[in-house]
């Protein structure tokens, strides 16, 4: 009887092994992941530093102003991004 256990076990481990979800779970997505690494560490150690561009702003009426609306502008980052956006020409909505 133990050794039917056994058997039937290693069976169903060989099964799963074989099973594609196996192959997707353990090896596919392991190597898609490792690739990614891959690829952004390479992008960041053989590409030149990103260079920065100074902000332009296109001409804005009074009746196109875009509409910012920011939860949390009393205080801390609401609030800075409620004045950095307003600066920038926003009509802001608290």
């Amino acid at each position: 009887m133990k050794m039917e256990a056994m058997i039937k076990e290693f069976k169903e481990a060989v099964h799963f092994v074989l099973s594609v979800e196996f192959w997707r779970m353990a090896v596919f997505w392991t190597f898609s992941l490792l690739a990614s690494y891959l690829q952004l560490y390479s992008t960041g150690l053989f590409s030149r530093k990103a260079q920065a561009y100074p902000r332009c702003h296109p001409p804005i009426s009074e009746s196109m102003r875009p509409v910012c609306v920011i939860t949390g502008a009393t205080s801390g980052l609401g609030a800075a991004a409620a004045h950095a956006l307003s600066r920038e020409g926003f009509y802001v909505v608290l």
